[in-house]
């Protein structure tokens, strides 16, 4: 994967007024963010730990690029994922369920939490105590609901805005905003130049292998996500 110069997409949010972008400024990188995740999806890998810093910016700072695939894993119907992993503060709320076994359906969560930090300027779910109450905590949080804790938060955002990151921090995986309806949703297609269409390639071909994080090891990931 080549570099992505222009560094991690939190990095660059931080430098903005109250360390958030203005809609029209944040649609395109959530456009290409949901076009990356789609892409993932269709063929059968979740990503397990999508968050800010995990998401790159090119030199420009116009394009996105999703790294560090160490926690990633393949899915299918009929052959759901059981290791509780990721980052805290972006996990969807079945992952606090140690006996759970759970779907695609986190990383749209975790979209949700992207988009909401993006356009907020914080996470909407945080805790300052030790690791061994954190999780804890957060589920506490999550449990009472993003428009319960946080509402005053997203005044500034359009009612379409709010109501797209409200489904996508959805804490039933049944009722979250299922991917393609969130390709499609009026915020995201607003003002759209071209048809939404999924992100095209991802590693140019096998000699990439090399140039990819040792993290990058579940079997199958590197395959499927290879272009010949």
């Amino acid at each position: 994967m080549e570099y992505a110069a222009g560094g991690e997409l939190y990095s660059f949010i931080k430098i903005h007024p109250e360390n958030r972008l203005p809609e029209d400024r944040a649609r395109p990188y959530i456009r290409q963010i949901i076009s990356a995740v789609h892409y993932l999806h269709e063929r059968g890998v979740a990503h397990r730990d999508l968050k800010m810093e995990n998401i790159m910016l090119d030199e420009k700072k116009k394009n996105i690029k999703i790294v560090d695939f160490g926690l990633s894993n393949t899915f299918s119907k009929d052959n759901l994922m059981k290791t509780h992993c990721g980052s805290p503060e972006y996990a969807a709320p079945e992952l606090f369920n140690p006996s759970e076994k759970y779907g695609p359906e986190i990383d749209i969560w975790s979209l949700g939490i992207i988009f909401y930090t993006m356009l907020v300027g914080k996470l909407p779910f945080t805790t300052p105590s030790s690791d061994q109450f954190r999780r804890r905590e957060l589920q506490s949080q999550i449990e009472k609901g993003l428009v319960n804790c946080h509402f005053k938060e997203m005044m500034h955002l359009t009612p379409e805005c709010k109501e797209l990151i409200n489904k996508l921090i959805e804490p039933s995986p049944s009722l979250r905003l299922p991917l393609m309806d969130v390709e499609i949703h009026p915020w995201v297609t607003l003002e759209a130049k071209f048809p939404f269409h999924p992100f095209q390639s991802f590693l140019k071909d096998k000699q990439m292998k090399n140039q990819v994080r040792p993290s990058f090891h579940t079997p199958g990931v590197i395959s499927i996500l290879i272009v010949n």
